[in-house]
Order: C-alpha cells, then sequence, then structure tokens
C-alpha cells in the first residue's frame, strides 16, 4: 500500500504534462497531474485530481491530504 509520505513525494515528482494513475483497493481509480496540462494555462502551478474537481492544489501535501480524505475506506494500491 501507499503511504502517504510516497504519495506526496511522488506528486512532487510531476512536471507540466505528466500525470499518474492512484490504483485503488477498491478496484476504482485516480488520476492526478499537473495542474497547467489539465486546464490548458501555461504556467499555472500545482496539481489537480480528477476525482476532487477542478480544484488547483498548489501544495502536494494538501493535495495527498485530501485525496486520503476521500478514499471511502479504499487504500491506494499502487501507482502507475
Amino acid at each position: 500500500m501507499v503511504s502517504m509520505n510516497e504519495l506526496v513525494e511522488q506528486i512532487k515528482e510531476l512536471d507540466s504534462e505528466m500525470s499518474m494513475t492512484l490504483n485503488l483497493t477498491n478496484g476504482d481509480s485516480m488520476e492526478v497531474g499537473a495542474a497547467d496540462c489539465w486546464i490548458g494555462g501555461e504556467g499555472c502551478d500545482g496539481w489537480m485530481c480528477d476525482y476532487l474537481g477542478n480544484t488547483v492544489y498548489s501544495d502536494a501535501n494538501s493535495l495527498a491530504e485530501e485525496i486520503f480524505d476521500n478514499l471511502d475506506g479504499a487504500e491506494i494500491e499502487s501507482i502507475d
């Protein structure tokens, strides 16, 4: 299983036009990516998660906490 610290480090590694898929133990997945590639604006700092809507998180810790708060009992099994 993926810990909060591991997720934060993986989020920080995402550059523009990069994304990753979080595979959950309940069979669902979440897509996390650099915000500027999702909303089409060059220079938009931060990250987004498709499951959390159109909120841009400028802090990787805040995004990771929000993801873990919204897992509804599932865990992050792996990251692709």
